[in-house]
């Protein structure tokens, strides 16, 4: 179903592109819609890279902590534990979520850019379109994403 939708989707975003020129014309409301089905689209997408990436960032964490825990337990036998793996763990962290702050940001960077084009587009052809922000999971993160809708047709 989303291969379909987003199928669909890029159709129409070819036929804004290649298709008669707008800017001398008013959009109507369909194609308003259009757009603001195109720009969540988009915004999906995006969505669904950050969460790969994060993913991908969070097992490579996890397993990291998991194998200084394991050296850390393997040394506490041989009463040879130290400070220096509560310095390491403290640095895998901080370099965690250094990078999952970098992929974060970015999602709300892209998808603010798309949001705020759409809204304009739709502001200069007479019509409302609005944010609706929704709570995604990146990692271990929870970030406010903005959709759209249109609020007047």
């Amino acid at each position: 179903m989303k291969k379909i939708l987003g199928s669909l989707m890029c159709a129409l975003l070819l036929t804004f592109m290649f298709g008669t020129t707008v800017s001398a014309a008013q959009l109507s409301s369909q194609d308003i819609v259009n757009l603001v089905n195109q720009s969540n689209y988009s915004i999906e997408q995006e969505i669904i890279k950050a969460q790969e990436q994060a993913n991908i960032l969070t097992r490579k964490y996890d397993t990291t902590i998991s194998q200084v825990e394991n050296v850390e337990q393997a040394l506490s036998i041989n009463n040879q534990a130290g400070t220096n793996n509560v310095q390491l763990l403290e640095t895998i962290k901080s370099n965690y979520d250094e990078k999952l702050d970098k992929i974060v940001n970015k999602l709300i960077q892209r998808t603010n850019d798309i949001a705020n084009k759409t809204i304009s587009i739709a502001a200069e052809n007479g019509y409302t379109v609005i944010c609706e922000l929704v709570e995604v999971q990146v990692g271990d993160r929870v970030v406010l994403i903005d959709p759209l809708r249109v609020a007047d047709t």
